[in-house]
């Protein structure tokens, strides 16, 4: 059974504690994979996937967010130099092209809407105007109405105390008239008696 790996026969020393010599070997063997990396507590520098740079989360990233992963980043090799490359370089400037002729279309579609409101504010300007001219002319209209009628009334007014004064004089007339007449009358009675 010895050269089947099977170490249960042989003895141990006072640093085995116990072990048997195979134990000890695979343990130092599963030490070393662990070291390595291979399913171990140990673990690599942190990285971000963002632009792969160690010693920061993406979280942490003091990069704006590109929300996109290389290949490379996909397999967590995390040996990769911190700098991009020449793709990862040709990718960024095609990125900023996009992102330059989304910013100038969104500007060209604000000042079109930016013209817009001002031409929608200048048609409720001249509306709101009219309202006010048409409301300033009905209040004009009902004023020189209202002048007319007073003036039409101060009218009729001045001609009632015309006519009652003509009356008055008439009145008086025909009084002093009656008078006169009957004083006439006495005066022929007289003379002819």
């Amino acid at each position: 059974m010895a050269g089947y790996g099977d170490c249960r026969e042989q003895g141990g020393n006072y640093y085995d504690h116990g072990r048997s010599s195979c134990d000890r070997y695979s343990g130092d063997r599963d030490h070393r994979e662990r070291q390595r990396g291979y399913g171990s507590d140990r673990r690599g520098p942190l990285t971000c996937f963002n632009y792969r740079e160690s010693w920061h989360y993406v979280y942490q990233c003091p990069h704006p967010r590109r929300n996109t992963y290389s290949s490379k980043g996909a397999t967590g090799d995390s040996r990769e130099t911190s700098s991009p490359g020449r793709s990862e370089r040709a990718r960024l400037t095609q990125h900023s092209d996009v992102l330059e002729s989304k910013v100038e279309e969104i500007g060209t579609s604000v000042a079109v809407v930016c013209q817009y409101v001002e031409i929608e504010q200048q048609k409720k300007a001249a509306k709101e105007r009219r309202r006010a001219e048409k409301l300033e002319a009905g209040e004009r209209a009902a004023a020189e109405r209202a002048e007319s009628e007073l003036k039409k009334a101060h009218r009729a007014e001045k001609a009632r105390k015309e006519t009652e004064r003509k009356e008055e004089i008439h009145k008086c007339f025909d009084i002093k008239m009656a008078l006169r007449v009957g004083e006439l009358r006495d005066e022929v009675r007289d003379d002819i008696r």
